[in-house]
């Protein structure tokens, strides 16, 4: 295997994982912030791995088609966005939406 697309890998995963990382330790912060009950809570966390099981079919089609290196440049950003997103979202509608 190439070293760059190896070097690339790694850092794919430690930004995904440090994305996260940061989303999760705002867990409570965020629940106080927008007033969601625990089972509000629990719902949206139900969501998560929905929704990347979706994003995984997605991505994976995306990259038989386009190539992982495209997929991966448009996604990491977009992931970023909206990471920073539910921070900056001043309501319950906008964090939905």
């Amino acid at each position: 295997m190439d070293l760059r697309a190896r070097l690339a890998g790694y850092g794919v995963f430690f930004t995904t994982g440090l994305l996260f990382a940061t989303l999760v330790t705002r867990i409570p912060a965020l629940q106080a912030r927008f007033g969601l009950s625990e089972a509000a809570l629990t719902a949206l966390m139900a969501l998560v791995p929905v929704v990347a099981g979706v994003g995984s079919v997605l991505a994976g089609r995306l990259a038989a088609r386009f190539g992982s290196a495209a997929v991966l440049r448009t996604a990491q950003p977009l992931l970023a966005a909206a990471i920073v997103g539910v921070g900056l979202a001043p309501d319950l509608v906008t964090l939905y939406t």
